[in-house]
């Protein structure tokens, strides 16, 4: 018999679904989880405790003391399909720093087994002591030196992704300038031209007002 450790995840759901006019109530209140289960094959082929993921329920009886909990069945699917979709949609935690779910070195039953320890990120990993190595076994200290590669790893894509970012800002920036400097050229040539065609305009007043000299001085 599995030993089953409980890792209950946010969403849990009690509300009950909207019936339908004449369709009976289902009483039953159920209360949908993430558990991490130790397999116990598994465990003692690895010399050490490994789980498995599964997705459990805990079903309310009103009136009655007992709460059955089991693994999920299709059944369960169907008979609260409202209540389950919306464990679906939140029963990942919001926790800060990168899920562990989003390092592609771990598996999904190995990420259960991080997080019955309460170790929900990489960087968790990546900060994880001495001591706490030594007390989770072998191949911790090297999964620890992998989560640091990748954070730095990561650290240095998203530094390079700013930089391009503020390197295109520069360069929009720069072209907004130019942009405005043509603008201005263009506003002076036309005041030039405009100032031109008044003095071409003056010089013609001029040459209509002024007397034609006649004849020359004996």
């Amino acid at each position: 018999m599995n030993h089953e450790i409980e890792f209950l995840m946010p969403g849990q759901q009690a509300a009950q679904p909207p019936t339908m006019p004449g369709q009976p109530a289902d009483a039953c209140i159920p209360l949908f989880s993430m558990r991490a289960v130790q397999n116990n094959a598994k465990t003692r082929d690895a010399g050490r405790p490994i789980f498995d993921e599964v997705e459990w329920v805990k079903i309310l009886v009103p009136g009655d003391r007992d709460s059955p909990e089991r693994k999920v069945r299709d059944a369960d699917r169907q008979r609260w399909p409202h209540q389950y979709a919306n464990f679906q949609a939140n029963k990942r935690a919001s926790v800060e720093g990168t899920p562990l779910e989003r390092w592609p070195l771990l598996d999904v039953a190995r990420c259960a087994e991080l997080r019955a320890l309460n170790i929900l990120t990489v960087e968790a990993v990546a900060g994880l002591s001495d001591d706490a190595i030594g007390k989770i076994g072998p191949g911790t200290a090297e999964l620890v030196k992998q989560a640091k590669e990748f954070l730095q790893f990561a650290a240095g894509e998203t530094k390079a992704a700013s930089a391009l970012e503020i390197a295109e800002q520069k360069v929009a920036d720069q072209a907004q300038v130019i942009a405005e400097q043509q603008r201005q050229i263009e506003e002076l040539e036309a005041t030039v031209q405009e100032q031109n065609g008044t003095i071409a305009e003056l010089q013609e007043q001029m040459a209509d007002v002024t007397p034609t000299r006649r004849g020359g001085r004996k």
